[in-house]
């Protein structure tokens, strides 16, 4: 069995990173005028990586991890670690198939279907999360797949989404190459709150 609060980050990823690596230097959200052609840049960004940190609170209890998110093309690779090495996780995701390996590596769970993050986190907490959404999240853009709202503030920058039941709340952006990426934003409906700081992303090329 994993302990509480790392099973508790780990569902909480799912419900809601090498080459070379980039420094983050915090800079002004992006703005409203910019948004539609950062959507479609971002969009097409599918190989990229980010590692940080990320505490989830929930009605069965908190936790928090430390997080390295991988996306290559439509296959994502999720690791979860604990304090001092604690717990540790690690979770292959592409469409079809998800499969949890842990700290000894072997095989712990493995679901089939193009919902396969889905059907896990029905069976372990009894409620859904669109996680096909949450690599579009990270990015600082919606999932082009859904309808979404945005919300900006006065001088025209972005402060959330609203997409799916869920809204995403950007506190920091930093500049990474040549695009502006989240480094704080949580992502929260009426019972599940997560909260994430990126220390680090990596663009490939």
């Amino acid at each position: 069995m994993f302990g509480t609060a790392i099973r508790l980050v780990f569902v909480a990823v799912l419900v809601v990173a090498l080459s070379a690596c980039s420094s983050l230097r915090e800079v002004s959200a992006p703005a409203n005028d910019s948004m539609a052609q950062r959507i479609a840049d971002l969009s097409a960004l599918d190989d990229w990586s980010m590692r940080g940190r990320i505490a989830v609170k929930q009605p069965a209890g908190s936790g928090q991890s430390k997080i390295l998110w991988e996306q290559t093309g439509e296959t994502t690779d999720i690791g979860l670690t604990g304090p001092l090495g604690a717990g540790a996780i690690n979770i292959h995701w592409v469409p079809d198939e998800l499969t949890l390996v842990g700290a000894d590596l072997d095989v712990r769970h493995r679901y089939i279907g193009g919902n396969a993050a889905e059907q896990f986190l029905a069976e372990q907490l009894g409620w859904q999360f669109p996680a096909a959404s949450v690599r579009y999240w990270l990015l600082g853009i919606p999932n082009p797949g859904h309808q979404f709202e945005q919300e900006f503030d006065d001088a025209g920058e972005l402060i959330s989404i609203s997409q799916l039941g869920w809204r995403v709340e950007y506190q920091r952006f930093a500049q990474v190459d040549e695009h502006l990426l989240p480094s704080k934003l949580g992502i929260q409906n009426t019972e599940v709150r997560l909260r994430l700081i990126v220390d680090r992303w990596s663009l490939g090329d």
